[in-house]
């Protein structure tokens, strides 16, 4: 039998890898989407295929295989260093079920990080989020504020929200029906209105702008 090709790939040290990431307890509680599993433990079978891969790691990467939402699964961030952790469920795909808010967006990441970073800001305040998407922006402020609200229009996205305020026990947190075009935001309680990544088609800029306006009289 040839060498591995890492030292640190021995059966060994396998399974501690194994169960450091493929079998850590928060992979368990929220599971990754099977198509980064498969793409993860094929690259491992890869780096050591000259010797014995763990049985385990072909178990693995046959469930991925036969998982019958490839692109759906768990993704869990932090932006304080690991004192708070959040989990979404989305999809790695660009674009699901007719819209693009069932995946967090690169903005809304620099957003989290900022809130975290100025955490001062929302301090004893009432915020409101238009178009939420999946709901981490909210998950995150929610532990900075008092209450917020997080609002979208498509009901996947509604739906995913409300599961991520309930998974991560976001308490001071709703999730409501918001439709730009028709519906204005008329909650004089409201002391911050934050947004990322809510607008890919520009035909519906005028009607996040008339929102936004309707909010701001309330200021």
């Amino acid at each position: 039998m040839l060498p591995c090709r890492f030292q640190l790939l021995t059966l060994g040290s396998q399974h501690k890898l194994y169960d450091k990431t493929v079998r850590h307890p928060m992979a368990m509680k929220f599971p990754l989407a099977s198509a980064f599993v498969k793409t993860f433990i094929k690259s491992w079978i890869n780096q050591v295929e000259d010797c014995e891969v763990l049985e385990e790691v072909y178990e693995s990467f046959s469930a991925a295989l036969t998982h019958i939402e490839p692109q759906i699964g768990y993704k869990i961030y932090t932006f304080d260093g690991g004192s708070h952790y959040h989990a979404t469920k989305e999809t790695v795909a660009m674009c699901s079920k007719g819209t693009t808010g069932l995946r967090t967006w690169q903005a809304c990441l620099a957003l989290c990080q900022w809130a975290t970073d100025n955490n001062h800001i929302f301090k004893h305040k009432k915020v409101l989020e238009l178009g939420c998407g999946v709901g981490l922006l909210g998950c995150v402020i929610s532990h900075l504020c008092d209450k917020i609200t997080l609002t979208d229009y498509h009901n996947s996205v509604l739906k995913a929200a409300q599961h991520t305020l309930d998974v991560n026990s976001v308490s001071n947190g709703n999730v409501s029906v918001l439709d730009w075009s028709r519906s204005c935001v008329e909650d004089d309680n409201l002391d911050i209105v934050v947004a990322a990544d809510v607008v890919f088609d520009p035909t519906i800029v005028p009607d996040l702008v008339k929102t936004i306006k309707n909010k701001l009289r309330y200021f």
